[in-house]
């Protein structure tokens, strides 16, 4: 039931029991029904007040006005439910009653109050909770007492990527309003100001579906792309609407208004899957760029060469290159410290497993031809991947961190956020090999909806939190010793 629904039928249920209400109230001339009556007056008036939430700066008889203009079915269907409920609790007030009690109620009148009472609170929770103003935010806690979690921020839109650079930590969102506005966002917080708001730094149609963030040499750059395609005689074909912009500021007021595309024409959004785009991005020590893109089918080869790549850009973004193949919806991908690339891929529709995998140049990590976990001479010539997760299992976002500050057992390791299981994972790495090995997965925080995770070298992780519209610090708990030498937090 859409809101403005809930909405008409709670004033169609409070003002036929007001109406009832006041019948009784002339006939009785009893104190006590003035005193029910008032009370249902003015959960009549609330409810006409609720009405205007329904669609901020819209009034409720406009919204009732346009559902009769178009002939809403369910809205006709939403009074007749609140009329015919409000008539049949109320007739129980005009049956004969043998007794009233001292205080002037009958058993009729005293179950009618009720049944307009429940009915009241239930339709309010109902329409508040549908209309979204208000929203089940699950728990947010470590899994490990060495680890802390902190909300820290608030967001309007469900945010897609954190980076923290510098000192300084972004996230990034699209938006696409209900009256036909597109566009993307990126924000900058400040957690050690608890009462200071997210500043945008950002604001531009461009930045929609804007899937990539990354931080360099003072600029930003976002993986973004559009959607666009075009019929030829039953030909459907879609242009390759993808590209990394650089974001500068470039008279340091904080806010980054000179944009600049300085990789073009990647494959972008297309059919039949349309939340594949061009994901993630990173540079490595030597400034290249190495962008992340998705193949355009569950199951299927990809017409357009940069399908299913990640292609290395030059540092001066002239040369692009096919760094590996072989992937479906690759989300994000790093450099670590030592010069290894890292990247997740999610599985196709069968949902075998999400893959970790060591990006080495040149590689085939198999899509569209074999499945995670399938043991099979079709595997051989394709390289394996680091990790595969449960079916269950949605792995996006990750960092790699080896602040001194960790607890010795988490340093080196992979934070990473699934988000169907609503954990951030702990990874454990053995790297004095030629390939990385993935030697243990353990939960570290629950939090709800992680898409991304952030984290600074000084060990704080940063993770978004999609669904709640939140941002979450997962930090060590720094111990230190009191006079009588005992550790303490």
């Amino acid at each position: 039931m859409k809101p403005i629904d809930l909405c008409l039928l709670l004033t169609a249920y409070s003002f036929v029991a007001t109406a009832l209400l006041a019948g009784l109230a002339f006939q009785s001339r009893r104190y006590s029904h003035w005193l029910v009556l008032a009370a249902a007056a003015a959960i009549l008036a609330v409810s006409v007040v609720t009405g205007y939430y329904v669609e901020p700066g819209r009034g409720y008889p406009e919204l009732v006005a346009a559902a009769i203009r178009r002939r809403d079915l369910s809205a006709v269907l939403a009074v007749a439910w609140g009329s015919m409920l409000a008539a049949a609790t109320g007739s129980f007030m005009f049956l004969p009653q043998r007794s009233w009690d001292r205080a002037g109620f009958s058993t009729g009148l005293l179950g009618s109050v009720m049944a307009l009472g429940v009915t009241f609170v239930a339709c309010q929770a109902f329409f508040w909770t549908s209309a979204g103003y208000v929203t089940r935010q699950p728990p947010a806690y470590s899994l490990d007492p060495a680890f802390r979690v902190q909300r820290i921020a608030d967001l309007d839109y469900r945010p897609i990527r954190i980076i923290a650079a510098e000192g300084r930590v972004f996230v990034c969102y699209d938006y696409f309003e209900e009256a036909g506005d597109i566009g993307g966002s990126i924000v900058e917080l400040f957690p050690d100001q608890p009462d200071r708001p997210p500043r945008v730094i950002a604001d531009s149609p461009l930045l929609a579906r804007c899937y990539g963030l990354a931080y360099h040499r003072g600029d930003l750059y976002v993986s973004r792309s559009g959607f666009w395609g075009r019929a030829d005689r039953g030909r459907i074909d879609y242009a390759g609407t993808g590209a990394v912009t650089r974001l500068s500021d470039l008279d340091g007021d904080g806010y980054f208004e000179f944009f600049d595309d300085v990789v073009k024409n990647l494959p972008g959004v297309r059919g039949p899957e349309t939340m594949h785009q061009n994901n993630g991005l990173c540079f490595d020590a030597q400034g290249n760029l190495y962008v992340a893109c998705a193949s355009s089918a569950n199951r299927a080869l990809d017409r357009h060469p940069w399908g299913g790549t990640v292609l290395k850009v030059s540092p001066d973004f002239q040369k692009i290159d096919v760094f590996v193949r072989g992937l479906r919806n690759p989300f994000a991908i790093i450099c670590t410290a030592d010069g290894h690339l890292l990247l997740t891929d999610n599985d196709v529709d069968e949902n075998p497993g999400d893959e970790l995998l060591q990006l080495r140049q040149g590689a085939h990590y198999g899509h569209p031809y074999v499945l995670p976990k399938q043991d099979d001479r079709r595997n051989d010539g394709f390289a394996k991947p680091l990790w595969i997760s449960e079916g269950e299992s949605n792995v996006q976002g990750f960092a790699h961190c080896d602040a001194a500050t960790l607890p010795p057992r988490y340093r080196g390791g992979l934070f990473v956020a699934d988000l169907l299981q609503e954990r951030v994972l702990y990874f454990g790495l053995d790297t004095s090999g030629e390939s990385i090995r993935v030697t243990h997965v353990q939960p570290l925080a629950v939090i709800p909806s992680p898409l991304d995770v952030a984290a600074t070298p000084e060990g704080d992780l940063y993770v978004i939190s999609r669904n709640s519209r939140k941002v979450y610090r997962i930090s060590p708990v720094r111990r230190v010793r009191d006079p009588a030498g005992k550790e303490k937090p």
